[in-house]
């Protein structure tokens, strides 16, 4: 078997690729290898797959891709990552940094760049994760790791391919690694040097691994971006365009040690499941003069800070502390939208006085106040 996995790139124009790879299983644990599988293969993401005829040597694989013969199971990406974390016991993550050097290109990021990236009192991916979950979701530096890889650049567009297999390769043998290279860590960060293209980063959905382009390694939405999708996050949609809400991280990134800060979707943040004890869940009653308080907010209220209504998820995007520079609908009601595989969509953003009224669900922002420093957007 294998699990599929849905592998994310984006590019220093605001382009992306996504390309659908297998995560081979054997005796139950899950390898290294992210096989990639063709276009012509249409399966759900994060689902289980069965490959066959499938011949194992030595502990290498051999898969024919057939069509004809694969059985498919799907598996919710919620349910996957629960079970992840449930297992690892994930309340604070390692994070390994892998810095690779090539004979022709070498590190642009130094150990104590690295180290200053995971400093807490710093604008960074541990600040921004600690902050955004009021202290649920918590990173730690495990290692810096250099690895050496005789693999040249040329040519460019095979380079990141074969350094990123041939780096994980060396560190089987540096590390004395059997099979999963996630025993490092809980998250491993592939450093690449410079002259490996114009990508700017790349992960898969409920993998361990994430890779970046030179100083890309050390850009806060970038690596936000990235370990987002390590937990099971898609891309942050509006009007059916990929990356085009900018009120999380789930959109494009900027070379920035420290900026923006944000954090994700009501839709996002539901699926992480930090705000569960104060999420209000419709069930067709009805509701006047509901106080939904902003996430910033969320250790200073009993009040609820999302809204479930439809399938629609709903909160106060309120644009200050750890969410000052939200790209967009600052100080407004966000309705978020599943969008299939592609991820969330933004579907409104209301003002005072604003009004939503489609596919059951009907929302008016009554007024918006503040209280002892606490936002409140009062709906019905």
């Amino acid at each position: 078997h294998c699990r599929l996995v849905n592998v994310d790139t984006q590019f220093e124009d605001g382009s992306f690729e996504e390309e659908m790879n297998c995560l081979p299983i054997i005796n139950g644990i899950e390898v290294d290898d992210l096989i990639p599988l063709p276009s012509s293969m249409d399966f759900p993401e994060s689902s289980y797959v069965l490959l066959t005829p499938a011949i194992f040597l030595d502990g290498a694989i051999l898969y024919t891709l057939d069509t004809q013969a694969v059985e498919t199971v799907p598996v919710k990406v919620r349910e996957l990552n629960q079970d992840k974390q449930r297992q690892l016991g994930i309340e604070s993550m390692s994070v390994a940094i892998i810095r690779i050097t090539v004979p022709d290109s070498t590190p642009v990021i130094s150990h104590s760049e690295i180290q200053e990236m995971f400093d807490p009192d710093n604008s960074n991916l541990v600040s921004q994760f600690d902050t955004c979950s009021a202290g649920q979701q918590q990173f730690y530096l495990g290692s810096i790791i250099d690895v050496y890889v005789d693999e040249p650049l040329l040519p460019v567009a095979t380079a990141r391919g074969r350094i990123m297999a041939a780096a994980q390769d060396q560190l089987h043998k540096d590390q004395n690694v059997v099979h999963d290279l996630g025993e490092i860590a809980d998250r491993l960060f592939f450093c690449l040097p410079p002259g490996t293209g114009t990508w700017v980063a790349a992960a898969g959905m409920n993998h361990w691994r994430a890779s970046f382009n030179g100083r890309w390694c050390l850009s806060l939405s970038a690596t936000m971006h990235e370990v987002g999708h390590t937990l099971g996050l898609s891309h942050a949609n509006k009007d059916g365009i990929k990356y085009n809400d900018r009120t999380g991280y789930m959109s494009r990134s900027y070379m920035s040690k420290n900026w923006p800060l944000r954090c994700f979707t009501a839709r996002d943040h539901d699926h992480l499941g930090w705000f569960s004890d104060k999420t209000y869940i419709w069930n067709g009653e009805t509701v006047n003069d509901m106080n939904l308080v902003s996430f910033v907010d969320y250790q200073w209220t009993h009040h609820d800070v999302i809204l479930v209504m439809n399938n629609v998820y709903i909160q106060y995007n309120r644009a200050k502390g750890y969410n000052a520079h939200t790209g967009e609908a600052h100080n407004q009601v966000t309705l978020t939208a599943p969008l299939g595989a592609a991820g969330n969509n933004l579907i409104a953003a209301l003002d005072k006085g604003d009004s939503y009224n489609q596919d059951g669900v009907k929302i008016l922002v009554c007024d918006m106040v503040t209280h002892v420093n606490v936002d409140i957007a009062i709906v019905s």
